[in-house]
């Protein structure tokens, strides 16, 4: 009897260790089917691969249950579990007994030899297995940034082999070219060297926007999520790098703030998308399903900043340019994006005390007698700042552009085309103008807008608003003779600070040497439209001046290297190569130097 417990635990050890290399091997099966165009007998194997992998998962998943810890109450399964575990057993048996029993014509039969159940529980198998998996990264890397960093690299490898398959596309995409692509998508920037209406199919334009939705929020945010809520309990080094990434100092939080992350980042994709489907026009779309596919592409690719569209010519096309309901929804999407999770989460927080508040004051006749601070400086400062970038950037690109790029456009257009033009700069992407037609000075405009970019914690891009905010503070702090920052009645920390100016210093040098490797590489470049798009690839805007396709195979890896960069983070990259040191013990003598 002493035996057997050994026995069980070794049983259940190995097929924790077949189930994951099993997910990833069907998954590979997938792959290969959806991207391949096959022969009767390759379909026939594929088949016979689908219907056995439900009965193995099964037999694994049965392998993998601790029976001793579950008699013993010592293990707790979660629902998520208990689900997928009766799932592939309800779905094996159910198939078993329609395949003996149902004759070839009957409808069910047809359905089943889809194999589309099959190809769902490969997908939710991989999910659940990897997401599971990523909560031992912790093991392996002492430094979230590195396993951060990681992430990216793996997502965009992994985007380009998928971008690569033959039933991804309609043209014959080199390799250089599937990696631009995919990095693009992942560090949702937008630039593209082959156009996405044209050169992918919809498969392929299905790919594309998987990876921006992962890259948006970050691959990290939804494994760590499935993870955390498939396991009753996590390490705590791994919940340590959870909240290094998602900026949570209470361990408490941090399973609630990924929650919070994914339902609303779907939530409000689609609700925008249904909004955007009212919007079209069904004249211009084939069929309802092309408008739905439209509306859930574009709200995507606006709430991740990304600037990605499925018109050749993107939102400058003839029937979008002038509907100016779909711009404004556009807009707003990007302006929530670039917000922050953080700011959004804040002020949801803010709404609801007012609402109690307004109860309170409604049933006792008086108002609470405690007010808490809600709206932290953090928010102030990122929400006027925003509001500052897009009522500045908005009357600088009437006054601007009244003449050149806004001249045929009525009032009202040229107040939305104004406002998205003074939006889109700041990481998102997308142009409703010609690019090449901007006036010398708007340009200049553009380069500032592109430079600071969206808030921390969202999916905007750019040295962030906080970063600006400071350094525009610090400055004022400095001309008015004081040695500290203050600002709604509290004192900025010296570490933001310093971490304000080592973020410009760093992206300005990354944008420098991007600006110089491209002149090395290809001289003949306009000057401007070298800067142009260097910024725009680091603060990952995805707008360009035309040069794009242009690049070379040499200046498109350095356009890629920029992206990453960007999209990483400055601060992120030196996390990655430097150990942290602790808190110094000791202090020199202090000496001033001369700064002119």
């Amino acid at each position: 009897m002493g035996k057997l417990p050994f026995i069980l635990k070794q049983i259940r050890k190995g097929a924790g260790y077949l189930l994951p290399l099993f997910s990833v091997v069907s998954i590979i099966v997938l792959i290969y089917d959806i991207g391949f165009q096959h022969s009767k007998e390759a379909k026939n194997l594929l088949e016979t691969y689908y219907y056995w992998f439900v009965f193995i998962a099964f037999v694994l998943l049965l392998l993998r249950v601790d029976y001793i810890g579950v008699i013993k109450r010592k293990v707790k399964y979660t629902t998520i579990e208990l689900i997928l575990f009766f799932s592939f057993a309800g779905i094996w048996i159910l198939q078993y007994f329609l395949r003996s029993f149902l004759i070839d014509d009957h409808p069910l039969r047809y359905l089943l030899d889809l194999y589309i159940i099959d190809i769902l529980m490969i997908v939710l198998l991989f999910v659940v297995e990897i997401s599971i998996g990523s909560l031992n990264l912790g093991k392996f890397s002492q430094n979230p940034a590195i396993v951060f960093l990681i992430s990216f690299v793996l997502l965009i490898v992994i985007g380009t082999l998928l971008l690569l398959l033959p039933n991804s596309t309609n043209i014959e995409l080199s390799v250089i070219d599937a990696l631009f692509t995919s990095t693009s998508a992942v560090c949702v920037t937008g630039l593209i060297v082959v156009d996405t209406a044209t050169a992918f199919t919809p498969m392929g334009q299905t790919i594309i926007l998987v990876l921006i939705q992962a890259g948006g929020i970050g691959i990290l945010t939804f494994t760590s999520f499935f993870g955390m809520y498939l396991r009753t309990s996590s390490s705590f080094q791994s919940q340590l790098m959870l909240g290094d990434m998602l900026n949570e100092d209470r361990m408490s939080d941090i399973f609630k703030n990924l929650v919070r992350v994914i339902v609303f980042t779907i939530s409000i994709e689609l609700i925008f998308a249904g909004f955007l489907y009212v919007t079209l026009d069904p004249l211009e779309f084939s069929s309802d399903a092309d408008m739905i596919r439209f509306s859930i592409f574009h709200s995507i690719s606006a709430f991740c900043n990304a600037g990605f569209s499925t018109m050749s010519d993107g939102l400058y096309d003839s029937t979008l340019r002038y509907n100016y309901s779909f711009l404004l929804l556009i807009a707003t999407l990007v302006v929530i994006g670039g917000l922050g999770f953080n700011i959004i989460f804040n002020f949801f927080r803010y709404m609801k005390y007012k609402m109690r508040m307004l109860f309170h004051a409604i049933v006792s006749h008086k108002p609470l007698a405690y007010r808490p601070r809600i709206i932290n400086v953090h928010s102030k400062i990122v929400t006027l700042t925003t509001v500052f970038l897009l009522v500045f950037g908005t009357i600088m690109y009437l006054l601007l552009e009244k003449h050149h790029t806004l001249a045929d456009h009525g009032p009202f257009g040229k107040v939305v085309t104004a406002f998205f033009g003074a939006v889109t700069p700041r990481t998102a992407g997308f142009n409703t103008v010609d690019m090449t037609l901007l006036a010398p000075a708007t340009i200049i405009i553009y380069f500032l807008l592109m430079l600071i970019g969206g808030s921390p914690g969202s999916t905007a891009g750019g040295i962030k608003t906080t970063t600006f905010a400071v350094t525009v503070m610090n400055v004022y702090s400095l001309a008015r003779g004081k040695n500290r920052i203050e600002i709604f009645r509290r004192e900025l920390s010296i570490g933001s600070i310093r971490r304000a100016f080592a973020v410009i210093s760093i992206s300005l040098l990354i944008i420098g040497l991007s600006v110089f490797m491209l002149h090395v590489l290809q001289p003949e470049l306009d000057s401007t439209k070298v800067l142009f798009e260097c910024i725009s690839a680091f603060c990952t805007v995805g707008l360009t001046l035309g040069i794009t396709p242009e690049l070379h195979a040499a200046s498109k890896v350095v356009i890629i290297f920029t992206m990453l960069l960007g999209r990483i983070g400055t601060l992120t990259i030196l996390l990655a190569l430097f150990r942290k040191v602790s808190t110094l013990s000791y202090r020199y003598p202090t000496e001033s130097i001369l700064i002119s």
